[in-house]
């Protein structure tokens, strides 16, 4: 694409500027709505990004796609950490967040890895279709095998403190 240096910064911030913009959006949905669906709906988003960043053809849609991968990476993270903080409590808070958070640590020490491979010999396209792929597995995985945490009487009294707000 020849992209100026400073475009490519531009390119890059748009997924941290995003998620600095709808972190506490996300914790609001995220009460209102259950952890459940927005951390699934941040899965399946952040999907549709890879998608718009590994097909993209120009500067705006590659920071379309990375701004969308922020806002949904927020609600992946916002929902995630709302929902093991309902299953856990004082005494196993810790031992419950670190798997999750090595999981994380994980993904970012071989996901790149496995993405230059996938580029090397596939192409970029491949890797940001491969990475989709996994991500909207683990939507639907989180979708059919994950109970919401918070009761509908939670839900309800969060919609309406927010309405009286």
């Amino acid at each position: 694409m020849g992209i100026a240096p400073a475009m490519f910064g531009v390119i890059v911030s748009a997924m941290g500027a995003s998620r600095l913009l709808s972190n506490i959006p996300m914790a609001v949905f995220a009460e209102r709505l259950g952890r459940k669906p927005v951390m699934v709906m941040g899965w399946a988003g952040t999907a549709v990004s890879m998608a718009m960043i590994g097909s993209a053809y120009s500067v705006l849609a590659l920071i379309a796609g990375r701004f969308l991968g922020g806002v949904c990476t927020s609600a992946q993270n916002t929902g995630a950490q709302m929902y093991l903080t309902d299953i856990s409590n004082m005494q196993n808070r810790a031992r419950t967040f670190a798997p999750i958070m090595a999981a994380w640590s994980a993904g970012a020490a071989v996901g790149p890895a496995i993405g230059g491979l996938l580029t090397e010999y596939f192409g970029f396209r491949v890797a940001f279709g491969f990475c989709g792929v996994i991500i909207a597995g683990t939507a639907t995985v989180n979708y059919f095998l994950l109970p919401e945490t918070q009761s509908e009487e939670m839900r309800q009294k969060a919609q309406e403190q927010s309405i009286a707000a």
